[in-house]
């Protein structure tokens, strides 16, 4: 499974490592088997590239994936805006002008892969980067903790309200804690610290009875990628806080995800749908059709979601807080790959994972699009899952510190 995943992340070009390429160590949001087109370069997910290269280099000791660290690294060093500290949403696909929005979350996700860089490195440079995008993170937090969703170098505005979860006041900003802990870390400034108190305690406000988080304060829905983004923000502070308040709603948390989950397929990717709320997934161009969805409406299994709730019981295992975190992660995983692992001829899509696929009348069909950020989750979960089995469980020892590994 994992070196599958691996091939189709280090041969298929997603990951951009030719000198002469202009966006060089920039990595493709994904790829359309329908158009048979990269999409976008993205500043986030190679962030998370960073993270996961350091990652498998820390696993393995082969500098290949040091070196592929580096130098996506410099793609980011390269676009950091220099007066402000953040990062461009990415690259667009036609000409590789950066597009102008600037997403907080994108800043936290960069941050996290420079430090992880650093840490094994010690490159001054990808530290004052770090810092720098840190500043302007700290400009985009509401007093009340939660986070503005981006700043738009076009329009100046610092806002982007609507009832999706990557608008403002979202619950996935609670994984913002990571970068925020991690700069703590490194520099020992407690406004980090108190940066990333604050947007934990606010995401507590978004959990039901049950679990779930609400994408926002809107209510309008649970959708289960932002789920997990808050739980492992959560987690990251509990291991670094020690706060027992986090503990019980990572708890929570995960029995959520384990009723939330389709046995045969994996985690479904919207729930709690409020009334008059229509979710992306349900929307269609064509009358008759969008009828058709509010009648029958089809059941969204998504890639990301799955693989990151397979990581969070592994995560949890790896502290000693479930015994049964890897059966459950190797039963997720079992059943969601075979299903989604891309299967045609197409060189740029072998070995590559559908980003979602959705079930209507018995009728499964999967999406055109093979997204990075599902395959660099689950690659993470294959290193997780190795990484298990060789911690004293009894004790809670941990042979890997869990700040390396997220």
């Amino acid at each position: 499974m994992e070196k599958s995943l691996l091939s189709w992340l280090l041969d298929s070009g997603v990951c951009l490592q030719d000198p002469a390429h202009p966006a060089c160590g920039g990595v493709h949001a994904g790829y359309d088997v329908r158009s048979r087109r990269w999409l976008f370069v993205y500043c986030e997910i190679t962030g998370y590239a960073v993270s996961l290269l350091c990652a498998l280099h820390l696993a393995t000791g082969e500098n290949r994936y040091l070196d592929a660290a580096k130098v996506s690294a410099r793609f980011l060093l390269r676009h950091q805006t220099p007066a402000t500290g953040s990062f461009p949403e990415g690259l667009q696909a036609a000409d590789l002008a950066p597009m102008p929005r600037h997403y907080s979350f994108d800043a936290a996700m960069c941050i996290q892969g420079l430090l992880d860089l650093y840490a094994i490195t010690r490159d001054i440079e990808l530290f004052d980067a770090s810092k720098a995008a840190g500043e302007w993170l700290l400009t985009m937090q509401d007093p009340s903790g939660f986070f503005l969703s981006n700043f738009d170098s076009e329009t100046g505005l610092r806002e982007h309200p609507g009832p999706y979860f990557h608008e403002d006041a979202g619950c996935l900003h609670a994984k913002h804690a990571i970068a925020l802990l991690k700069l703590y870390s490194a520099t020992k400034d407690c406004r980090y610290e108190h940066a990333a108190r604050k947007v934990c305690d606010w995401v507590l406000s978004l959990q039901e009875e049950d679990g779930a988080f609400w994408a926002n304060p809107t209510r309008s829905h649970v959708f289960a990628h932002a789920h997990c983004y808050a739980t492992e923000g959560l987690l990251f502070a509990c291991d670094q806080l020690g706060s027992s308040t986090y503990q019980a709603a990572v708890d929570r948390s995960c029995a959520w995800l384990e009723k939330a989950e389709d046995k045969r397929y994996g985690i479904l990717g919207t729930q709690k749908i409020a009334l008059g709320f229509s979710p992306s997934e349900a929307r269609a161009s064509h009358d008759v059709f969008g009828l058709f969805r509010r009648l029958h409406p089809r059941r969204e299994i998504a890639t990301d979601a799955t693989v990151q709730a397979a990581r969070l019981f592994l995560y949890r295992r790896l502290r000693g807080d479930d015994d049964q975190g890897a059966e459950k992660a190797t039963r997720i995983l079992r059943a969601l790959i075979p299903n989604v692992m891309y299967r045609g001829s197409l060189k740029n899509a072998q070995g590559g994972l559908y980003a979602r696929f959705d079930i209507s009348l018995g009728w499964v069909r999967a999406s055109p699009i093979i997204a990075t950020w599902g395959i660099l989750f689950a690659v993470q979960a294959c290193l997780l899952l190795d990484a298990a089995p060789r911690n004293d469980m009894s004790t809670g020892a941990i042979a890997t510190p869990i700040r390396t590994l997220f």
